[in-house]
């Protein structure tokens, strides 16, 4: 699968920064760009909550992976509004992408909660193959996600 590159998340990446030790034990300043893994993969958060196959998720579809998530029927319902920027009732996954990284940016840790419950076993850990169904299965919708954003640049 074709990973989007630094350049093609840079709107959705923030500028962090940090204090690094030299081998001397002097300390920089110094400052990193960070991307949030579930905006990364939100792609394939969008393909997980699409049942019905037609690449779009109607609220129906979003109520019910925000419940996977722990997330309340009327919160869903609200944040399904918020991420419906062109008001037509099904997201696409630009929206749903752009809605993931609004809701990271405002320190929301719901999408890291369902990224995680695609991928974690149940007691927390990582699972190699849970990981690769979950990117697998949102192979395609990913790689033309991201070969959009890189022509729109």
């Amino acid at each position: 699968m074709e990973s989007p590159d630094a350049a093609e998340l840079a709107d959705k990446s923030t500028r962090q920064s940090v204090v690094v030790t030299l081998s001397d034990g002097t300390k920089k300043p110094d400052s990193l760009t960070a991307t949030p893994l579930a905006v990364a993969w939100a792609p394939q958060m969008f393909v997980q909550g699409d049942s019905s196959g037609d690449r779009q998720l109607s609220k129906s579809e979003f109520e019910t992976q925000m419940k996977r998530a722990g997330l309340a029927i009327d919160a869903a319902d609200k944040l399904f509004k918020a991420f419906d920027s062109s008001g037509d009732s099904q997201l696409t996954v630009s929206e749903y992408v752009d809605g993931v990284n609004d809701s990271i940016r405002a320190g929301n840790e719901l999408f890291n909660t369902l990224m995680h419950s695609y991928t974690q076993d149940p007691n927390g850990g990582m699972h190699k193959s849970a990981i690769d169904r979950f990117l697998k299965a949102g192979e395609d919708v990913a790689s033309a996600y991201w070969k959009n954003a890189r022509q729109t640049e």
